[in-house]
């Protein structure tokens, strides 16, 4: 099992409560609790002091309570959100919890937790916050979402890129955390929540949620275009799930949910 040290946890639990407050659409104490974690974050070895200027531009930039940003300062804003999500801001430290491979014919995997992705998330919901989209028939959406996610893993295996491979890593929890916090909340809030807000208000919901999860896709390019076609179309049943439910943690849990049956029941994260 990995072992992280006790310092470590306080920033982890503070950025999960934020990630959750802002969900909530508690604007305020999410922004409390991000600032009472930037300091514990230090203290944990997550990052830095040059990992502060960006995230004080941010807090400099955001808007108060109820005012929207002008283009240049969203702009900004976007572009932040966008480079700690990609790791690619200075001064944040990941720490390697296991590395390997889960089957003979999967390829390596590294599971790894970093927290500038999580920042990114939490910045995307602060300039996004209460949007949901017209929510339509709830049934039929939920069926339709279903039904896209059996396509997704079977198209999975008919393509080759997983094969059936039954197993639980002692490290799941540490995988589920990390899933959940790490990866699915700045996941959903960039191509479920904001993204579709930047597309023109003219286009019908189903134009946006075919192009958001082509770009969600296409963020899974590193696994090949199969992996691109198999990303969309479980793209496209987060945005039912979101559409349906009217809640973007609905769409973050589904996300969760599906990883982990790909990592209990397929080969992870794909065969070689």
């Amino acid at each position: 099992m990995p072992n992280l040290p006790a310092s470590s946890w306080p920033a982890i639990l503070l950025l999960a409560a934020a990630s959750l407050a802002l969900l909530g659409a508690q604007r305020r104490c999410g922004l409390l609790l991000l600032a009472i974690s930037l300091p514990t974050a230090l203290w944990g070895g997550w990052m830095s002091l040059s990992a502060l200027p960006p995230l004080l531009l941010a807090a400099v930039l955001l808007p108060r309570q109820g005012l929207r940003p002008g283009p240049v300062t969203l702009a900004v804003l976007w572009l932040l959100a966008l480079a700690l999500g990609l790791h690619l801001l200075p001064g944040f430290a990941s720490k390697t919890l296991w590395q390997g491979q889960l089957a003979v014919d999967s390829s390596p995997y590294l599971l790894r937790w970093s927290l500038d992705k999580l920042l990114a998330g939490c910045l995307l919901l602060l300039l996004y916050p209460e949007w949901r989209p017209a929510c339509g028939q709830r049934w039929p959406q939920l069926l339709a979402a279903t039904l896209l996610l059996a396509l997704a893993a079977i198209a999975a295996l008919l393509l080759g890129l997983v094969r059936i491979d039954m197993k639980w890593p002692q490290w799941w929890p540490y995988w589920l955390a990390g899933n959940l916090l790490l990866t699915s909340v700045a996941e959903e809030a960039l191509f479920r929540r904001a993204l579709p807000q930047l597309l023109p208000a003219a286009w019908p919901p189903l134009q946006r949620i075919v192009v958001c999860s082509l770009l969600f896709g296409l963020a899974h390019a590193a696994g090949g275009p199969a992996w691109v076609l198999c990303a969309a179309i479980a793209g496209m049943a987060y945005a039912l799930i979101y559409r349906a439910g009217g809640w973007l943690g609905w769409a973050i849990l589904t996300h969760v949910a599906f990883n982990s049956l790909h990592l209990a029941l397929l080969s992870y994260p794909q065969l070689q």
